[in-house]
């Protein structure tokens, strides 16, 4: 590489090698969690990885599907959670949605062949590159490569995208399914932000560097070889895919947290206008209030339901809390993927780092509080909540600690 890491644009090839990355997690059904808990986790894996070859070989979209020797010891499953979109927020405060993330770090190299006419358009940009790409996938992360022309300056939007639809197809075949974790619950990106074009250092004794590009918005992944698209992946997730893995899980955990604290904060809302509903209540004649007796009976049990799941709320947020903080400080400090972390995983960390170092539970314990003192039963209320809370949380971290 020339000095400060650039590519002399002199010497630029006129075909460029792009990847774009994402995390794409193999979400196992319950029953394939069953069956990988209680047999041999080797043969298990192996059996499931020959079912999804066999599914991808059967896609008429699908050229070849090849995978160097399997080591099991360096594989195994990882606990997951979807966004709050995907499920329940009873289910969220018990984490019993949670699944199990197959992995495998010899990474399943995809074939395929897709029309330009028949390949989605990502944000309807009509700038889908060519027919052809490659896959190199580990369970959680894939890399989508591709060549194209260097004659714009510009890396496609749409490039790569049918993959995802290639291997979400193919898991359904074998009763799995393709969780894509994306920066936020509401952005349709499947990959990262960042574009990589991969470039051949000459030198097989250097390691993998990530540096912004000057002429294109993207960046340059410096390469030991890059003999073919196959050895330019290969290279790439030797040096990505146990960060990458770590990232996944980071991010996981934090929209996790976020989730909560968005409940605990609904939770309290709803409390606080329940109460005052009664107090309303509370304030008319006797005879209105024997009319409303019923109404203000059972209002008062719904504020105990609520202000109990409140406080659950708080209990989940400074544990999860104290795990995200763990698991971020030592994101920066893998050997030799700073710059990978710079850039394509820095501005999603960053975002989650500053919301997550926001979220201030102060405000939601004055309040809950208030409300515990007002109650009538406000002791027994008190008593309740924190009794269902003690259980909870204890369930709770079994779950999340398993």
């Amino acid at each position: 590489m020339a000095d400060n890491a650039q590519v002399d644009v002199a010497r630029r090839p006129s075909r460029l090698t792009v990847t774009r990355i994402a995390t794409l997690i193999w979400k196992m059904s319950p029953q394939q969690e069953r069956e990988y808990q209680q047999g041999d986790h080797g043969a298990v894996l192996k059996d499931r990885l020959e079912q999804l070859k066999a599914a991808l070989v059967a896609d008429a979209r699908v050229r070849e599907v090849w995978q160097e020797e399997l080591d099991p010891y360096y594989s195994g499953i990882e606990r997951y959670y979807p966004d709050r979109n995907l499920t329940t927020d009873d289910d969220i405060l018990a984490a019993s949605d949670s699944f199990y993330g197959l992995y495998f770090t010899t990474p399943l190299f995809v074939s395929i062949n897709v029309p330009v006419k028949n390949q989605p358009r990502h944000h309807g940009a009509d700038d889908i590159p060519t027919d052809d790409y490659l896959i190199a996938w580990d369970g959680v992360t894939a890399c989508v490569g591709w060549q194209q022309e260097d004659d714009s300056g510009l890396l496609p939007l749409s490039g790569g995208h049918v993959g995802f639809n290639i291997l979400s197809e193919a898991l359904a075949k074998i009763g799995s399914s393709l969780y894509n974790q994306a920066c936020t619950p509401e952005c349709k990106n499947l990959f990262f932000h960042s574009v990589g074009v991969l470039r051949d250092s000459g030198d097989r004794r250097s390691g993998t560097e990530f540096v912004a590009a000057t002429d294109y918005r993207g960046v340059d992944v410096s390469l030991p070889s890059l003999d073919d698209l196959e050895d330019g992946l290969t290279w790439l997730m030797l040096s990505i895919g146990l960060i990458a893995k770590e990232f996944s899980q980071l991010k996981n955990k934090g929209q996790r947290l976020l989730d909560i604290y968005e409940i605990a904060e609904e939770s309290t809302s709803s409390v606080v206008a329940l109460q005052y509903s009664g107090m309303s209540m509370s304030s008319a004649g006797i005879g209105q209030i024997l009319r409303q007796l019923r109404h203000i009976v059972r209002g008062k049990r719904q504020i105990r339901l609520t202000l109990a799941r409140a406080w659950l709320c708080l209990a989940h947020i400074e544990t999860l809390r104290r795990q995200w903080y763990d698991r971020s400080e030592s994101l920066g400090e893998w050997p030799g993927q700073q710059g990978f972390v710079d850039q394509f995983l820095a501005g999603d960390f960053a975002d989650d780092f500053q919301r997550i170092g926001r979220l201030d539970t102060v405000p939601i314990r004055a309040a809950l509080d208030s409300v515990s003192v007002r109650l009538d039963t406000g002791a027994i209320v008190v008593a309740t909540a924190f009794g269902g809370v003690a259980g909870a949380v204890a369930g709770f971290l079994a779950a999340i600690l398993g």
